[in-house]
């Protein structure tokens, strides 16, 4: 079996350039810098979902890379979108290994009973009962 994958989440700061007319120009300055800093660290932005995700196989550096994105959204004077970042475990086959989507409850290519989607707790890397 495969390990499982982790998908590491950080809101956006700037949800579009022209939101740099709405704020002040040193807050559109930091929430920039906060988004340049995620995609520094290999995050990608999801538009649709509103966050950036960071995947990796490894719950380490997937709890590593959730404090950077701590770290960055430390620095604004307001920094509530340290409190959106979160780890999920993506759902997986026990059997055959495959991952599946988060809403799958059943293997795609097997038809075993998928292992859920598991939330993690970034500090401690125990899972977190499923929001």
């Amino acid at each position: 079996m495969t390990e499982r994958r982790y998908w590491v989440s950080a809101p956006i700061a700037l949800l579009e350039s022209s939101m740099e007319d709405q704020v002040p120009e040193e807050e559109a300055e930091q929430l920039a810098t906060i988004d340049g800093e995620l995609a520094d660290l290999g995050f990608f932005r999801d538009d649709e979902n509103v966050q950036w995700i960071y995947k990796t196989r490894d719950l380490d550096e997937a709890r590593e890379m959730a404090i950077e994105a701590k770290k960055a959204w430390s620095r604004p004077s307001d920094p509530v979108g340290a409190d959106g970042i979160s780890i999920t475990a993506q759902p997986e086959c026990p059997r055959c290994g495959r991952l599946g989507r988060f809403s799958d409850q059943f293997c795609a290519a097997c038809g075993a009973k998928m292992l859920p989607a598991v939330d993690i707790d970034p500090d401690t890397g125990g899972e977190l009962r499923r929001r």
